[in-house]
């Protein structure tokens, strides 16, 4: 008699895990969310960087630039220059756009948490020069992001920096949106601005 509700009770937990799992498919500067996803970005008119934080629970599967399979939490966070300073200068590129094509809520808004529940697309994604991704679970991925067989709370963080730059970053993982980089890209040291310039400092 005890094994029936203990049945039910295992089918409901595989019931709401199922409706909670989703996909992310990462292809050259466009990312797609199948799936509930909570997520925010930096406002590009006052941010010192693009700023995206998606955060998934469920059974969570990669596609793309990273291929991957996992279940439990999963959280990443990307950190993109506005533009790209130095002698390999580039003009500052379109913000992102964050789209819900599916859903009848406005369009998300930046600097807040947004959640869709069934598609969320990003445009015009820059490539990040540093990415943070934390799981509580198992996941097996390997990918632009990460190479790992993981189990239980792990978090990783890499940085991708371009060939002969200066790359000035301040980043909290409490505070992610307020993240500033900066990147001074093909340029010799002498000709750095005096704010990017190092200084020794001092021995005691």
């Amino acid at each position: 008699m005890s094994a029936r509700p203990s049945s039910s009770a295992g089918a409901l937990c595989l019931g709401l895990l199922l409706l909670a799992s989703g996909c992310a498919l990462r292809t050259g500067d466009t990312e797609r969310y199948f799936g509930p996803v909570l997520f925010r970005f930096s406002d590009p008119r006052s941010a010192a960087a693009h700023v995206s934080q998606v955060r998934r629970l469920g059974v969570i599967g990669e596609a793309g630039t990273q291929w991957g399979l996992g279940a439990g939490y999963a959280e990443r966070i990307a950190v993109a220059p506005l533009r790209l300073e130095g002698a390999d200068a580039s003009p500052g590129r379109a913000a992102p756009r964050w789209s819900r094509p599916l859903s009848l809520w406005p369009a998300p808004e930046p600097g807040r948490w947004n959640l869709s529940l069934l598609y969320l697309q990003v445009t015009a994604a820059p490539a990040p020069v540093m990415v943070s991704r934390t799981v509580y679970g198992i996941e097996a991925t390997a990918g632009a992001d990460a190479l790992a067989l993981s189990v239980g709370a792990v978090s990783r963080t890499w940085s991708r920096v371009p060939d002969n730059a200066l790359v000035r970053l301040h980043f909290s993982a409490a505070r992610p949106l307020q993240s500033s980089l900066r990147v001074w890209a093909g340029a010799e040291d002498a000709d750095l601005p005096p704010d990017l310039l190092l200084e020794e400092a001092p021995t005691r």
